[in-house]
């Protein structure tokens, strides 16, 4: 934390006194700090909202110069285009325009047909200047200045606006160019006298960012302070505004015809800010520029930004004044109540506290001394309670290491039963575990037989029953009930019990629990029914997990042999399609080779009836062939599933099953149809061929019936026999190598559990099969993601 400093006298005085002042270590410098950042904040709103006004202020301004430049710029290109406009018609003619240096016309190829002084206008056409400037109008086909030049002639600075006279089909004919003296024909010379205070200076800018017109003859040929960031405007064509520094006068203001002396430096300890906008022209390649000092253009924006300043510290001042009687008033209190609290750990701990009032203070004071009363109290109850917080804690790993470690569910319900008595402090006990049907138990000191007695008796025993009943945090419910010895309320069995303890949880993740704790010696006298769930919860995890860790082995069993049945299978589909290609396919194309070889005979040749029957018997068998190779195609995928879609390849399935085997079937749809994606189409029509087979060769049915539902969210298939049936649970408990279970049964859970789809079977020896295969609508992407996983 870091230290407030102050001055050596103050330090001094600390020091003697043994004291050590740091930075907001009592209430009074946290206060002023706060009121100071307060404070702060309030003045910086203030700055700020001035700031905002100002910066508004500016902005206002800027596009008031910039609509200024803007009208002036549309003004100036206006008679620059009236004036080259009345010098075609009138060369030879006497006329008062801007362009009192001359003009001259060009033809096509930049040809002079006609000049009013033809030296100048060969000089000029000899110049860099002119020569880019025409090249620049016959690509853009619009007017074009060239920037300032000098001319031989009088060594006058001249540029020339050339103007392209286009053809109706919109190509070049002549370029009328005039010559315009800046010197002699100031264009802003109307705006010179735009008022008597103004400090305002507009400036027409060439390409090259040179002054070619001012309101000040002063600023004439200059090159302006901003020129590369000027003429990126005019190629650009945009408008660029702000504030810069003024600080690029010319030294040599004697050679004002100079352009080379425009581009000297001034000095650099004159820097005055001033505002600067500038637009350029609408179409000719020049920019207006509306230069003025920012104290001139911002003084009411300067004005009123010190005003608010000035209000502002006003309201501070008074803020920290009424700020710092408030804090005062809280905060002397408080600082009583604290060297008094403090008295306490070095004085007499008895010492009652001050009487500080009815207000707060004085309550906190009161309610501090009620608490220094039971602190002690509540010490002595901490540390015993830490100390059985950390046996029980110790109880709950043991119970988690045994179900982490390879030992048996019998092995955990043992340790688990020894915690569960030293929790209670009893020395009887029995514990049962149902899961799913598996019972474990174990028993320590009690005999089953008297443990169940207890367990039969417990309904005559609710009168005097204490039942703590709760959720569990896994699911489920735990209930605790406790008996004490009374008259005539111990079971008739084992009346010697002093003292009975039941749990029951039931509704854990399938399992069920349930524990008596007894003792024949000791009484109840505090039950942690708390201490007791927690133990039998960790119980039911450990066992859980042993349970499940085996489960687990068994399905990876399962896998493996399932794997190894599903390779066996798919060998022995390609042997059977390998020998039914052989003993079909195969001889009867070679029957059919040698009838073709056949027919080249003579006998053949020569008996033209003989020859369009064997050809009718050839054609016949290849017909029988290619119905053949198709029933074999079609038995390795349907193609009607990709061609006719879901549906109809099951009505397609079950006629060829009514056809083969003679079973009856009956095909029924409920509800509008989704659009199912592929892999999903591909998995349940797996699962009906399958499905289909078993009917076909273990059910011994004659009638089959099929309905598909289309639910909200998911797919629904029931098939349903009237065949001779089975039972599930034995078919279920069998090994996969066994005869009496197929592999069609499995491979259809399979199929079922990667589409996170319901797979239930509902059958009886002699009552027919149902299967009943629901699956969500977006399984097939998760499949597809299994797939490409």
């Amino acid at each position: 934390m870091p230290i407030l400093y102050m001055p050596d006298k103050i330090t001094n005085f600390y020091e003697r006194k043994g004291e050590k002042k740091k930075l907001f270590s009592g209430l009074y410098s946290r206060a002023i700090f706060f009121t100071v950042i307060g404070g702060g904040c309030l003045l910086g709103a203030i700055l700020t909202q001035s700031n905002i006004v100002l910066n508004n202020t500016v902005e206002r301004l800027l596009q008031e110069r910039i609509n200024l430049a803007r009208t002036t710029g549309n003004y100036v290109e206006k008679v620059i285009s009236h004036d080259l406009s009345q010098l075609a018609p009138n060369l030879k003619k006497p006329i008062s325009t801007i362009f009192q240096e001359g003009h001259f016309i060009l033809d096509n190829d930049f040809k002079i047909l006609e000049s009013t002084s033809e030296r100048d206008a060969n000089e000029i056409l000899q110049h860099p200047e002119m020569i880019a400037a025409l090249q620049q109008t016959q690509i853009s086909k619009a007017t074009t200045s060239s920037i300032l030049f000098r001319i031989s002639v009088g060594n006058r600075p001249v540029i020339v606006i050339v103007k392209p006279a286009l053809s109706s089909h919109g190509k070049i004919l002549t370029y009328i160019c005039g010559i315009l003296n800046p010197a002699a024909n100031n264009l802003l010379l109307p705006f010179e006298n735009m008022g008597e205070k103004s400090t305002s200076v507009l400036q027409l800018v060439d390409n090259s960012g040179t002054v070619i017109a001012s309101t000040n003859p002063n600023k004439l040929f200059e090159r302006t302070d901003h020129e590369n960031l000027l003429r990126k405007a005019i190629d650009n064509h945009q408008v660029v505004s702000g504030r810069c520094h003024g600080c690029h006068e010319q030294e040599n203001k004697e050679d004002v015809n100079s352009i080379s002396s425009s581009m000297s430096n001034s000095s650099s300890n004159d820097k005055k800010l001033e505002v600067l906008a500038f637009s350029p022209l609408p179409s000719i390649n020049l920019g207006m520029a509306v230069r003025q000092p920012e104290r001139d253009a911002l003084e009411l924006a300067f004005i009123l930004r010190w005003r608010l300043v000035w209000l502002g510290g006003a309201f501070i001042a008074l803020f920290l004044i009424f700020t710092g009687l408030s804090v005062n008033s809280v905060v002397a209190p408080i600082v009583k109540l604290t060297t008094a609290v403090q008295n306490l750990e070095t004085e007499n701990p008895n010492r009652p506290l001050p009487i500080l009032g009815k207000d707060e203070v004085g309550q906190l004071a009161r309610a501090l001394d009620r608490w220094r009363a039971q602190l002690s109290q509540s010490q002595a109850a901490l540390k015993e309670e830490m100390v059985t917080t950390k046996h029980h804690l110790d109880t709950l790993q043991q119970i988690a290491m045994l179900g982490l470690e390879t030992s048996s569910p019998a092995e955990i319900l043992h340790i688990g039963l020894k915690k569960l008595l030293d929790c209670s402090g009893l020395s009887l006990g029995a514990i049962w575990v149902d899961c799913d049907g598996q019972l474990f138990k174990s028993y320590e000191k009690l005999s089953e037989k008297k443990a169940s007695c207890i367990l039969k008796d417990k309904a005559r025993l609710m009168d005097h029953v204490d039942s703590y009943e709760n959720r569990s945090p896994l699911g489920g419910a735990i209930q605790i009930q406790s008996f004490d010895q009374s008259e005539n309320n111990m079971p008739h069995c084992c009346p010697e019990q002093k003292s009975i303890i039941i749990c029951k949880l039931t509704g854990t993740a399938g399992i069920n629990v349930t524990c008596l704790l007894s003792d024949t010696e000791k009484t109840l006298t505090h039950i942690s029914h708390q201490k007791l769930q927690a133990i039998l919860q960790q119980i039911v995890i450990s066992v859980a997990y042993q349970l499940l860790k085996s489960e687990i082995n068994k399905r990876h069993k399962q896998s493996r042999n399932f794997l190894e049945k599903v390779l066996a299978g798919q060998e022995d589909e390609r042997l059977r399609v390998a020998r039914e290609l052989h003993d079909t396919l195969a001889q009867d194309l070679a029957a059919h080779r040698l009838k073709i070889e056949r027919l080249s005979s003579p006998k053949y040749m020569d008996d033209p009836t003989l020859l369009k029957k064997s050809l009718r018997d050839l054609e016949e068998n290849s017909s029988a062939m290619l119905i053949g190779l198709r029933k074999i195609l079609l038995d390795l995928r349907p193609s009607v599933l990709d061609e006719m879609g879901f549906l109809p390849a099951l009505q397609w399935y079950l006629e060829r099953l009514e056809q083969d085997h003679g079973v009856v079937s009956k095909f029924q749809i409920e509800g509008s149809g989704h659009k199912l994606s592929h892999d999903l189409q591909i998995s349940l029509f797996r699962i009906f061929q399958e499905a289909l087979n078993n009917v076909a060769q273990h059910a011994n049915a004659s009638k089959l019936e099929v309905l598909v539902k289309h639910l909200p969210a998911s797919i629904e298939l029931t098939i349903t026999d009237n065949g001779i049936g089975f039972n599930p649970e034995e078919l279920a408990n069998l090994p996969i190598n066994t005869a009496g279970r197929g592999l069609g049964v499995l491979g259809m859970k399979e199929r079922s559990e990667l589409l996170k789809a319901s797979f239930l079977i509902e059958s009886a020896p002699g009552r027919g099969t149902s299967i009943i295969i629901n699956a969500p609508l977006d399984s097939g992407d998760s499949l597809e993601k299994y797939h490409h996983g």
